[in-house]
């Protein structure tokens, strides 16, 4: 395999298949099309459903679900910067 394939075929698989932390484990694809939505209010949902089952089993609240209005690639390590 050639470089050129490899970078193609990582590509691909980190932004049509690679569940991304930084933006509520949903790919770049997702993000993009604006199905994140959906998806994070449906497992907000499903992740409140058992606290309010059975709440003295929770210590705080769930993972946040909540839609990510902007994002940005490193944001922290850019602090400060002008722009040029």
């Amino acid at each position: 395999m050639d470089a050129r394939t490899w970078v193609n075929e990582f590509v691909t698989w980190c932004n049509m298949d690679y569940l991304h932390s930084a933006i509520r484990f949903v790919t770049p694809q997702q993000l993009h099309s604006g199905e994140d939505v959906a998806i994070s209010k449906k497992r907000k949902v499903v992740y409140q459903m058992p606290k309010l089952a059975n709440p003295c089993r929770w210590s705080g609240d769930t993972r946040n679900w909540n839609w990510i209005p902007k994002v940005s690639l490193n944001p922290d390590k850019f602090k400060g910067r002008k722009s040029t």
